[in-house]
């Protein structure tokens, strides 16, 4: 079966929506890591049982769309949206806490 680039294109975005809701079940939430200290080892290792499962996800999904296709865009595309998730959730974590900021503007 030959598979066209925009059925791909269009496969790898569905899949994409489905590495970004693995992401939000795995990971912790947003509003949580922003309370919590950058040093927060269970924050951490959450982040890196996300990153781990839903990197292989996005790995083996874009490898196996970029084997049916003979193009590399569907894995870089998978990649691309794994790597745009897990760095935002990262830059999050490791930047100043509301905490932290509210009591920087009360001193």
């Amino acid at each position: 079966m030959d598979y066209t680039p925009e059925l791909a294109v269009g496969i790898v975005g569905l899949s994409g929506f489905q590495l970004i809701q693995a992401w939000n079940a795995n990971a912790p939430k947003l509003a949580d890591m922003r309370k919590a200290d950058p040093n927060d080892k269970e924050m951490h290792q959450q982040l890196k049982d996300a990153d781990i499962l839903v990197g292989g996800m996005a790995l083996i999904l874009g490898s196996a769309f970029a084997v049916m296709t003979k193009r590399g865009l569907p894995l870089v595309l998978m990649m691309t949206i794994f790597g745009s998730v897990s760095f935002w959730y990262h830059n999050v974590l490791n930047g100043e806490s509301v905490g932290s900021l509210i009591a920087r503007d009360d001193a």
